[in-house]
């Protein structure tokens, strides 16, 4: 099965200096600052960038209970603007304050991806233990109540929760309300070998699924699965777009709307923005 192709208008890398970033390995936007923000995890810390005025900076990193951040690896932001970050180093969730990052819940394995809802619910990854844990309505802690293998990307709208799960090599579509469980890419050909890490959705339902060199969109009212480039691709834009460096990993992606989204590429420490045509 061949995938479509889309056309890919612009690529920019946001300037931050060389060396600054050391495995940016976690991305979102914060909607109410039009800033990204951005886990640069062996740095531990996070760095944020006004996607209008190029202005950048980074947040403190002590927490408050004595200690800093150790590897931030994953991070939300919800409608409201409160950031949330997965700690990888100190298996926990932080809450970013007035007085620095606020733990909120320990005793996780490798929280590997973390999404907020409308209601400021919490989604975590709980990788190695296979589960996923979220923070309900009554603001209690609990599993929620669905299989899964080596869970790592997450992303929710306001009536699904989206799982990639790389032991199965699935994207798991979980309905909220109801609590069944669909696979997104049950009726695709096997031969596309689709390989999710991370995944993100856009306001028109659209998903963006991140594989290590291969980016793609899937349009869910039409059914319709596309590349929104890969190694080859991203090759051939590197002359056009004046790009510097070759597509190593793809470990992160945040949508702006549709037809404009940024990521990074956690391998050569590098974030850029990306617009393409919308797909017909």
């Amino acid at each position: 099965m061949q995938l479509q192709k889309i056309k890919i208008i612009k690529i920019e890398e946001l300037r931050w200096n060389d060396g600054e970033l050391n495995y940016p390995s976690g991305i979102c936007l914060n909607r109410t600052n039009n800033r990204i923000l951005v886990c640069d995890m062996y740095n531990q810390r996070v760095v944020w960038m006004d996607i209008v005025t190029r202005e950048k900076g980074s947040f403190p990193v002590e927490t408050t209970n004595g200690k800093i951040l150790d590897k931030p690896l994953a991070i939300c932001c919800s409608e409201a603007g409160n950031m949330y970050v997965t700690d990888a180093g100190h298996n926990c969730i932080y809450l970013y304050g007035s007085k620095g990052w606020i733990p909120i819940k320990d005793g996780f394995r490798l929280p590997g991806a973390i999404a907020v809802d409308s209601k400021e619910n919490l989604y975590v990854s709980n990788f190695l233990n296979n589960t996923i844990v979220y923070l309900n309505d009554d603001r209690e802690w609990a599993y929620l109540n669905v299989a899964v293998d080596k869970p790592y990307g997450l992303c929710c709208d306001s009536h699904r929760l989206y799982i990639t799960s790389t032991g199965e090599n699935q994207l798991i579509e979980y309905q909220l309300k109801s609590k069944e469980k669909n696979l997104i890419f049950e009726d695709f050909s096997t031969d596309l070998c689709i390989v999710p890490i991370a995944v993100t959705v856009d306001e028109a339902g659209n998903l963006y699924i991140c594989e290590q060199r291969r980016l793609l969109f899937y349009n869910r009212k039409k059914k319709k699965l596309a590349v929104l480039f890969d190694r080859e691709v991203w090759k051939n834009e590197m002359k056009h777009f004046q790009l510097k460096f070759k597509l190593a990993h793809i470990g992160s992606i945040t949508v702006v709307n549709e037809g404009c989204f940024f990521f990074a590429d956690t391998i050569r420490n590098r974030v850029y923005q990306v617009e393409y045509e919308k797909l017909i």
